[in-house]
């Protein structure tokens, strides 16, 4: 009877949730999934085109299994199986990754940014998610991203367990969560699970994602999964939390430990580009606004100058329910009537690299922010002005953002739920420069 009830439980275990892929670095990559029966995870993997296999068991029983692969070579493809020790779970054409170069890009990084999504209490916000994810997959002519960053409100109300299980894991395709890693930030509604939440931080966000909290995927350990940072080839990434709260401080207290963890990172990076992306932005007005919200305003006080003084390139956030990208600014601190664009603007070009709007070049001062946070939800505030910072500002229809670095330059495409790109932008840094190459005649 023993032997048929193992044999009968090892047949009838399933995936109900990914594989999905966290932690992403140069030399590093774990797997996340869910069964409906209890065992021990293992994931067999193998550089692609070689045949040697390795193997990573877990070493207790649970359903949602977290795999870590570590000692990885930097830039390359792997592909993978999941399962149990005596079954294959999961073999799809799908399971492979790469992982990140380290120093130098050799090849475009490409990333798919999207907030507040994950929303089924409203038709309008499911149609609307429909259309933005369609819009993706026909731009994107399911190329491989390096990168799907979530920032922030990525499944409502409340960030429950079920929430990111209807309307995220169950919503995109498989295919995408097993060869896209993803870094994530937490919103306020993944706060909103419990009251007091964002005091002991104990909410499913936390067990749904993996971070680099040790420093292993480069950057300064911070030792919390609510903030993080890593590189990938020359572009370095931070990752905020604007609404949780730290020995009950938040980020934008200067002697919150998440803020002093970001000034030290700043301080220890080296890479060409930097990129932050929180869910709370320091600039909006079409769906929340930062004139008003004390946590905006706090963000932007405190947080800009810090973004200035080490030259941050692109900060990224939701929240607010719309799209909104500014110039590349400086210095602006105060409420949106005191920003003066002869002052603050660094570059007056709207960045299209077009021959009206020529790219940002030669990037050494200022920071583009770009508010993403209609992937799913769509609001108005009624009010009808833009803020002055923005270059582009749409309320009307939803949309994602692309992005690409490739060695010295950015790129940003907004796709809106209509196919139609609607705003890009392009930035350069290090143009001035001469590299010399030797060959064999």
């Amino acid at each position: 009877m023993l032997f048929f009830l193992l044999c009968f439980n090892g047949v009838a275990q399933k995936i109900t949730r990914g594989p999905y892929l966290q932690k992403p670095g140069a030399s590093t990559m774990t797997l996340h999934w869910r069964t409906d029966e209890s065992g021990i995870g293992k994931v067999s993997f193998q550089e692609k085109g070689t045949q040697e296999v390795f193997t990573v068991k877990e070493t207790t029983t649970t359903r949602d299994h977290v795999v870590h692969l570590t000692g990885l070579k930097p830039g390359t493809l792997y592909t993978y199986t999941v399962g149990t020790e005596t079954r294959v779970l999961s073999d799809s054409k799908s399971n492979y990754f790469r992982t990140f170069p380290a120093g130098k890009l050799s090849e475009p990084f490409r990333i798919w940014a999207m907030g507040d999504f994950g929303d089924f209490t409203h038709q309008n916000y499911i149609n609307n998610q429909n259309a933005v994810y369609a819009a993706f997959k026909k731009i994107n002519k399911d190329e491989d991203l390096d990168l799907w960053m979530w920032l922030g409100d990525n499944a409502y109300c409340c960030g429950r367990d079920e929430e990111y299980q209807k309307g995220v894991f169950e919503y995109f395709n498989p295919d995408l969560f097993a060869r896209t890693p993803i870094v994530s930030v937490p919103g306020n509604h993944e706060y909103y699970f419990k009251e007091g939440s964002e005091k002991t931080r104990a909410i499913p966000y936390f067990d749904i994602i993996s971070a680099p909290v040790n420093g292993e995927a480069g950057g300064v350990p911070s030792g919390n999964k609510a903030y993080y940072s890593f590189d990938a080839g020359n572009v370095h990434f931070i990752s905020l939390d604007s609404y949780g709260l730290d020995e009950g401080r938040k980020l934008y207290d200067r002697e919150s430990p998440q803020y002093k963890w970001l000034l030290k990172d700043l301080e220890a990076r080296s890479a060409q580009w930097t990129i932050v992306f929180l869910h709370h932005p320091p600039y909006t007005k079409r769906s929340h606004d930062s004139d008003f919200e004390n946590d905006l305003v706090e963000l932007r006080r405190v947080l800009v100058p810090v973004f200035d003084a080490f030259k941050v390139d692109l900060v990224l956030s939701g929240h607010s329910h719309t799209y909104e990208r500014s110039y590349l600014i400086r210095n602006h601190t105060g409420f949106s009537q005191d920003f003066n664009p002869n002052t603050h603007v660094v570059q007056k070009t709207r960045g299209f690299y077009t021959r009206d709007s020529p790219p940002i070049i030669n990037k050494d001062a200022g920071t583009l922010y770009a508010v993403v946070g209609s992937a799913g939800r769509l609001d108005w505030n009624q009010k009808p002005d833009p803020h002055p910072v923005s270059v582009y500002s749409n309320k009307d229809i939803g949309g994602s953002l692309l992005l690409t670095v490739d060695d010295n330059r950015l790129d940003g495409k907004w796709v809106c739920a209509d196919g139609t790109i609607r705003d890009n932008f392009t930035m350069f840094k290090g143009v001035n420069r001469t590299d010399t190459l030797e060959g064999t005649y």
